[in-house]
This record gives C-alpha cells, sequence and structure tokens, in this order.
C-alpha cells in the first residue's frame, strides 16, 4: 500500500500542478482559477436551469440530465483523444517507471488513474451545473444521490476507455511516418473531426429541444446505455439490481482496459520514442534567413511538431468548416425548416442575410482559436537564450503574431471561398466578410500575446501541461468566450437595426478600433514586459 501510495503520488505530479504561476503571494495563485472556475459553473448552470424550468410542467426534468449526460460523454471523448497520447505514451517520467521493479498493470494502471483523474474534473464542470438545477425543480431521493455518484465518478470510464483505444491507434500508426509528431497531430484531427461530425448528426435531434423533450428522451436512452442505467434506474426508479448491473459493467470495461494497456503499452512506448524505427540521417545545412522568417519558420515547426498543441487551438477552425459545409449543403433543408416554424423571415429574405451567418461563424472561429497564448511559455527554458539574441522584443512578439495569423488564415479563406462560390454574394459582401476574416483573428492573437506576456509559465515539464494547465490558457478561454458572446450579439444587433451592409461594416470598424488599442498597449509596454520575463 506504501509503495501504491508513493507511485500514486510520484506519476500525479507530472502534469498536474495545476496553474502554478509566479505570483506575490500564495492566495493570489488561487483566486484566478477559482473565480473562473465560478463562473463556467454559473454560465451552465443558467443555461441548464433555463431548459429544467421549459420542462417543469410536463414533469420531464429528468430529459435535461439524460441531455447533459450524453453532451459531457461526447466532450469527454473529443478531449480525451487529443490528451490520450500526452498522458500515456509520451510521460517524461517512462524511463524512470520502467527502470523500476514494477508490474506492467500497476505502470499502465497509473496512467490511466491520472488519466481518470482529468476527466473526472471536467465532467464535473458540466454535469454539476446539471445536477443543481434538476435538485432546485424536482423531487429526488436515494436513488438520485446514488446516481450523482454515478454520474460524477463512474460515466468518464467509457468515454476514456474509447479515447485511450483511439490514442494508442493514433501513436502506433504515427510511427510508420518519418515526422512522427506531425502524423500523430493529423491523426489526431482526423479522429476529432469524424467524432465531431458524428455529434453533429446526433445533434440534429436535440432542434427544438422543449417541443420534443420527452422523444428525445427515449432516443438519448435507448441508443446510450449509461443514460439509460441512470435515468430509468436511478433518478425515476431505484433498481438496486441495476444499479449493481451499471457499475460492474463499468468497472469490467476499466479492469479490461488495464489489461489491454497492458498487453500492449511498453511496446507502443517503445516506438513512440523512436525503437522500431529507422531514421535516415541527412547532411547539415544552413540557410540564412531574416530574424521574422527565421523565427516564423521556427514557431511553424514546433506547432505542427507538438500534437497536443495542435488540437488545442484547431478545434473553432475544424468547427469552422464543418459548420461551413453543413450550411453549404444542407442549406435549403435549413431555410425550409426555419420557414415552416413561423420564422419572421421569409426563404428569400434568410438567403440574403447568409453573408452575415459567414461572418458570425469567422468571428466564432477567430475569437475561439488562441495560438499566441503560449508561444512566449513554451520556449521554456530557452527564453533566456532568445532574449540574448540581437533581436527585439517588439520583432519576436510579431513574429508569434504572424506565425499565428499564417496557421489560421488558410482555414477561414477555405470556408469564405466556399460560400461565396455556393452563394454568390456580392463584392461588397464579400470584402466585408474577407475584412472580418482578418482583423478578428488579429484581435484574438493580439490579446493572447499579452496574456502570455502577463502569465508567460517557463516551469512546466511538458508542453501539454504548458497548453492544457497554465493560468494563461485559462483566462484566455474565458476571455475568447465571454468575447464571442458579446461581439456576435452587437454584430447581430447591428445588422437587424442598421443593416446588413451597413452592420458589418460596423461591425469591423469596432474590432478595428479594438486592435488599434491593443496595438498601442502592445508597442508601449510589449518589449519592457518581454525583457523583464525570465526562465
Amino acid at each position: 500500500m506504501r509503495k501504491t501510495k508513493s507511485l500514486i503520488r510520484a506519476a500525479m505530479t507530472e502534469g498536474m500542478r495545476m496553474f502554478s504561476y509566479r505570483a506575490k503571494d500564495e492566495k493570489s495563485k488561487k483566486v484566478l482559477p477559482v473565480v473562473l472556475a465560478g463562473i463556467a459553473f454559473l454560465a451552465i448552470f443558467s443555461y441548464a436551469q433555463t431548459m429544467t424550468w421549459s420542462l417543469k410542467e410536463a414533469g420531464l426534468q429528468h430529459a435535461v440530465l439524460a441531455a447533459f449526460i450524453v453532451f459531457t460523454a461526447v466532450l469527454t471523448l473529443i478531449e480525451g483523444v487529443y490528451k490520450a497520447s500526452g498522458l500515456l505514451f509520451n510521460c517524461r517520467d517512462n524511463d524512470l517507471l520502467m527502470a523500476l521493479p514494477l508490474k506492467k498493470t500497476e505502470i499502465v494502471g497509473i496512467r490511466i488513474l491520472k488519466f481518470y483523474a482529468f476527466e473526472v474534473l471536467y465532467n464535473a464542470l458540466f454535469l454539476a451545473p446539471a445536477i443543481l438545477a434538476y435538485m432546485l425543480n424536482a423531487e429526488w431521493g436515494v436513488g438520485f444521490v446514488v446516481a450523482v455518484v454515478m454520474m460524477i465518478l463512474v460515466l468518464p470510464v467509457l468515454p476514456i476507455t474509447l479515447a485511450c483505444i483511439i490514442g494508442a491507434v493514433t501513436t502506433v500508426l504515427a510511427t510508420k511516418f518519418k515526422k512522427q509528431n506531425a502524423a500523430q497531430t493529423i491523426l489526431t484531427l482526423i479522429f476529432l473531426t469524424a467524432i465531431i461530425v458524428l455529434s453533429f448528426e446526433a445533434g440534429q435531434l436535440i432542434d427544438g429541444f422543449g417541443d420534443v423533450a420527452e422523444a428525445l428522451n427515449a432516443k438519448i436512452t435507448e441508443l446510450y446505455y449509461p443514460a439509460r442505467a441512470v435515468i430509468n434506474y436511478m433518478v425515476l426508479d431505484f433498481n438496486i439490481v441495476e444499479c449493481a448491473k451499471f457499475l460492474a459493467i463499468h468497472v469490467a470495461v476499466a479492469v479490461g482496459l488495464v489489461a489491454l494497456m497492458g498487453r500492449f503499452y511498453f511496446d507502443i512506448v517503445s516506438r513512440a520514442n523512436g525503437g522500431n524505427v529507422t531514421r535516415k540521417t541527412k547532411a547539415l545545412g544552413f540557410k540564412q534567413h531574416t530574424p521574422t522568417v527565421a523565427i516564423i519558420k521556427k514557431e511553424l515547426n514546433r506547432y505542427f511538431n507538438t500534437p497536443v498543441l495542435v488540437s488545442n487551438t484547431c478545434m473553432g477552425l475544424i468547427l469552422f468548416i464543418i459548420a461551413i459545409i453543413a450550411v453549404t449543403v444542407k442549406s435549403e433543408d435549413l431555410i425550409a425548416t426555419l420557414v415552416a416554424e413561423d420564422f419572421p423571415m421569409s426563404a428569400e429574405e434568410v438567403r440574403a442575410y447568409l453573408p452575415t451567418v459567414n461572418m458570425v461563424c469567422v468571428m466564432f472561429a477567430g475569437l475561439m482559436t488562441f495560438i499566441t497564448t503560449t508561444m512566449i511559455s513554451l520556449e521554456g527554458k530557452a527564453f533566456d537564450m532568445l532574449k540574448t539574441l540581437p533581436v527585439s522584443g517588439r520583432r519576436v512578439i510579431l513574429a508569434k503574431i504572424l506565425t499565428a495569423m499564417m496557421i489560421i488564415l488558410p482555414f477561414l479563406l477555405v470556408g469564405d471561398l466556399v460560400m461565396f462560390v455556393k452563394f454568390r454574394f456580392s463584392v461588397i459582401e464579400m470584402l466585408l466578410v474577407l475584412a472580418a476574416t482578418v482583423i478578428v483573428p488579429l484581435v484574438t492573437e493580439t490579446v493572447g500575446i499579452l496574456i502570455d506576456l502577463k502569465f508567460a509559465r517557463f516551469d512546466a515539464e511538458s508542453d501539454a501541461e504548458v497548453v492544457k494547465q497554465s493560468t494563461g490558457v485559462l483566462v484566455a478561454s474565458f476571455f475568447g468566450l465571454g468575447m464571442t458572446i458579446v461581439t456576435i450579439s452587437l454584430c447581430v444587433a447591428m445588422v437587424a437595426l442598421l443593416g446588413q451592409t451597413t452592420g458589418m461594416m460596423a461591425t469591423n470598424g469596432m474590432f478595428l478600433v479594438i486592435e488599434a488599442g491593443l496595438w498601442w498597449k502592445l508597442q508601449k509596454d510589449g518589449e519592457k514586459k518581454y525583457r523583464k520575463l525570465s526562465a
């Protein structure tokens, strides 16, 4: 038992030091994460409470729990797929643990336990608000208490199992390629895109949730066993036999996962670290570039060779492409559905506002994609060496922003081009959409680099720790979410009040003013903050 506790503590240390950044006192290190987590909880709770109120008269409050169970499972799977490789197969303490006299199942079990601990916290952020909303609007007893425990502690098992298997498959496949990290990134994105597309298809069932809650709840509980067991046998009618069956199935799955991974884990880790890969050596060659170009090349190379960074920053861009494809392929069906449900516009009027839809999609993707937030922190211990080079901080910062723009713009421009060709926007509409395509991500990446200058972290033990657990990333996520809600609402309001062309021009003007202020701030304080940082 003592050895097991020490092993758990050692394994959890790597990657589990949440929000570790320099602060004047210990209290300030804890306040910001708590405040941001509280804001997220209140936002999700408000949404869950609204849904529960709309179903209370029909006695269908449990349908909200079913919807959140499935929603959280999909999010856990998506988040788990791109985290699996870093947490399971590319840990920095692999050599140490494998040199110790430990059983395979002990090492694999501790890896999966760490993965499980992350996902339980992640699940709880979404499930706890729904649970509270149900408690405030329905009668509940012992069965519901059991259901809460099962929802928080047991429900993550199936998504984690599938995520581990996908992570293992992508890691093994990536070792077949010369550029292993890039291949790992591409394969992970392919799996994530497939999951998101399937989720979108399933999400069509949720259209008009308040009107079809009973049918939707029946469909969810029919298709997804964990939702059926929790709702039917714990929340609505407590059945101890079915509850024990539910728990036994998930325990069996967890034990099976540990046994399966124990069988192949060491071979996968060996392959991931070059064990069975033959690499040809090439003669070294050097080509001179300007400082800006050299930094951009370095940043692009690091970005595309860091799977966790690509996965964490490309979600908004992937969703943008999927949304554009959905709009172009199913536009007539969507418009017909809207018009058939007493929508206050004709089909022609809806088509006329498609440029606004395009701009809103661009704003969502641009405001939810923060790449520069980790670019300084990822320098790690090499940051001090970077500062000694005869390159100004302003040039380094500009190069990092340009790198982020070079990554983002191809996605957005492809989506814009598809919309332009499909719906034949006017010249002025195309120019306004293209202006937003450039300005919105420029605002986001300028904010991102300012956040990284403020919350830079150089003591992380892995890139995953910087990308997933640094304070700057957390701040950027909530800032992006808030900016998305506010600016999209303002854009829609201005288009409704001023007309489409004027409203889109006003929206672009608003972002230009914001960018001007941010650029002034960056020019004024950027160099000073950059020079003050030290690894």
